[in-house]
C-alpha cells in the first residue's frame, strides 16, 4: 500500500507523558544608554509537542518505529490528539457548535487571533474556559488552539474566542468546532528516527512533533 499523508501514529499504546513547547516570535531592541524597550510581536507562532511513549515490547515498538520511519524525516506530516487529561473542556460547552465565519470579512483572513463560534448552548457563562483547547479545520487539515480567555455565550448561542495560536488560514462558516479530543496536525522536528532496545526485549522511543504550517 502506498504510504500517503497524514500518516496518523499508532492507537497504541498511548503516550506516557507530552511536554508542550509553544512559540510565539517577538522581536525587542532595548535603547543602549536609557534601557527603555521596544518590543514587536510577530506573527509566528507554532506548537511544538514533545511525546514520550512508555516501554513497550517489540510487537508495540515496531508499529512506532515502521511509522516514524514512513513519514521519512520531517517531509511526512501526521494528526496528534491532546493529551488525555484535557480531552474534554472545563467550561460548559454542550452540543454541536459552529464557526462563524460570516459575521464579518476580517475573521476570514490568515492568523485572526479571534475565533467566532455560534450554535452554543445559550446565554452561558463560560462556555469555554481559559486553557481549553478546541479545534477546527483549516485546509482540510484539523488545527489545534487553545482558549485564552474565559468566554461567554449570548442570547443567540454566539461567543468570541481568543485563541493561541492564530488562525492558519481561512475557516469556512459552518465548520465544526472539536471541543473533546481535538487534534492538530505536526510534522517531526527533526530527521533522525533513533529508538533504544534494552535487555529483555524492552523498547524506547520518543519523539518531537512541531506544527505542520501552510
Amino acid at each position: 500500500m502506498t504510504i500517503s499523508y497524514p500518516h496518523d501514529p499508532p492507537a497504541t499504546p498511548a503516550y506516557r507523558a507530552i511536554t508542550y513547547d509553544p512559540v510565539s516570535l517577538a522581536g525587542m531592541t532595548e535603547g543602549p544608554l536609557s534601557l527603555v524597550q521596544q518590543v514587536q510581536s510577530h506573527q509566528g507562532e507554532s506548537l511544538i509537542m514533545q511525546v514520550e511513549m512508555p516501554q513497550m515490547t517489540r510487537a508495540e515498538a515496531e508499529a512506532w518505529i515502521a511509522w516514524r520511519l514512513a513519514l521519512r524525516g520531517r517531509f511526512g506530516y501526521f494528526r496528534l490528539t491532546v493529551d488525555p487529561t484535557s480531552s474534554t473542556p472545563r467550561g460548559a460547552v454542550t452540543g454541536s457548535p459552529l464557526a462563524n465565519s460570516a459575521i464579518s470579512p476580517a475573521v476570514n483572513l490568515a492568523r485572526e487571533r479571534l475565533l467566532y463560534v455560534k450554535a452554543l448552548p445559550l446565554g452561558t457563562t463560560g462556555v469555554f474556559k481559559a486553557g481549553d483547547w478546541v479545534g477546527v479545520t483549516v485546509d482540510s487539515l484539523p488545527r489545534l488552539h487553545k482558549v485564552l480567555v474565559d468566554a461567554d455565550s449570548d442570547g443567540a448561542g454566539l461567543a468570541t474566542l481568543d485563541i493561541w495560536p492564530a488562525l492558519r488560514g481561512d475557516v469556512a462558516d459552518g465548520s465544526a468546532i472539536v471541543y473533546s479530543s481535538p487534534q492538530g496536525t505536526f510534522r517531526m522536528a527533526g530527521n533522525r528516527a533513533p529508538w533504544s532496545v534494552e535487555i529483555g526485549a524492552i523498547y524506547g522511543l520518543d519523539f518531537v512533533a512541531m506544527e505542520r504550517l501552510p
